[in-house]
């Protein structure tokens, strides 16, 4: 059972929550199988030309949606997600336009340095879906708890103590990890081959 009051206070708190083993339906794992399998497939296809690419050197790339991306959504939207999202984020789903993307860590690749995915005047809320386990290994993302509350300009947050207070996001297959998109956080360097 979830407790929506607890995971809601950890958020207000902290600018981000996950909630464990969240999708677990045989067609949720047949999607992120084939997910992955596609990704893979492109990578070792298209690999000269993957090198080209801006995120190549830090080793984070967006991933276009697929239908099974889309398929997954649904998975989430089947699971009441639609409750949850508007108990933890005080706000109706229906006021965000929903935009489907994903994040792919490249194999042996860099970190990239902290940042915000934009100020706090244009909420967004980033709902990321955990196809594969993510250990320490694998380039988790890494956030800085508390960051969300007020802007804080890039000189000032590099200058401060906020590294002190940093979080690994490991995840399992089936997490969902709901976050501010104006919390100080990275990806980190991907040790792992996959």
């Amino acid at each position: 059972m979830i407790n929506l009051s607890k995971l809601k206070f950890f958020f207000d708190n902290n600018g981000y929550v996950i909630i464990e083993n969240y999708l677990s339906s045989d067609l949720f794992f047949k999607y992120s199988e084939k997910i992955q399998l596609e990704v893979k497939s492109e990578y070792l296809d298209n690999f000269t030309e993957i090198k080209k690419l801006g995120g190549y050197l830090t080793g984070n790339l967006d991933l276009i949606p697929s239908e099974d991306v889309y398929q997954i959504w649904e998975e989430l939207k089947k699971n009441n997600f639609k409750n949850i999202f508007e108990k933890i984020i005080d706000q109706k789903l229906e006021d965000y336009d929903v935009t489907l993307r994903g994040n792919i860590s490249l194999p042996k690749k860099g970190s990239q340095f902290y940042h915000t995915d934009g100020p706090i005047k244009s909420r967004k809320i980033l709902v990321g879906i955990a196809i594969s386990d993510v250990n320490e290994l694998d380039g988790p993302t890494i956030i800085i708890p508390g960051t969300h509350k007020k802007q804080i300009k890039f000189w000032k947050f590099y200058l401060t103590k906020f590294f002190v207070n940093k979080k690994k996001i490991i995840l399992k297959k089936g997490d969902i990890f709901i976050r501010e998109s104006h919390i100080w956080h990275k990806g980190s360097k991907n040790k792992s081959n996959k």
